[in-house]
């Protein structure tokens, strides 16, 4: 889709830290996270955020990369991951996960611009 900031970043038009990719999907670090090393998976085709409407099989296939990049991230940042599946703000499917420190109550609220020095270096660390 021409317009979508998603389909911007897969084509490589928008940079982004990005910490693993395959055929189907991309991960990247969110540049406006409420939490460190907060991550969006988002298939590279674009697909509608409306949650009745995605296909099944995409579906399953993003959880399944989000699990693996989150238990990858856990394991480095001792950190445990909850998941959101995201599409209100931008209209391709995305699943945020947000890595949270044990004992630490998960707070979703306003986010700022992260750094993107320090989004790349933290990438960098995490990439799987």
């Amino acid at each position: 889709m021409k317009d979508c900031i998603f389909c911007k970043i897969v084509a490589g038009e928008i940079p982004a830290a990005k910490l693993y990719e395959d055929k189907r999907f991309i991960a990247i670090l969110d540049a406006f996270p409420a939490v460190e090393a907060q991550f969006l998976v988002i298939p590279k085709a674009h697909v509608t955020s409306k949650f009745t409407d995605v296909p099944d099989h995409v579906l399953a296939e993003a959880m399944l990369v989000a699990k693996k990049i989150a238990k990858h991230i856990d394991t480095i940042l001792k950190t445990r991951s909850y998941v959101v599946i995201e599409g209100v703000d931008v209209p391709h499917l995305h699943i945020k996960v947000y890595p949270s420190q044990p004992g630490k109550p998960l707070v979703l609220g306003p986010t700022s611009n992260a750094d993107s020095d320090k989004l790349a270096t933290l990438a960098e660390k995490l990439r799987l």
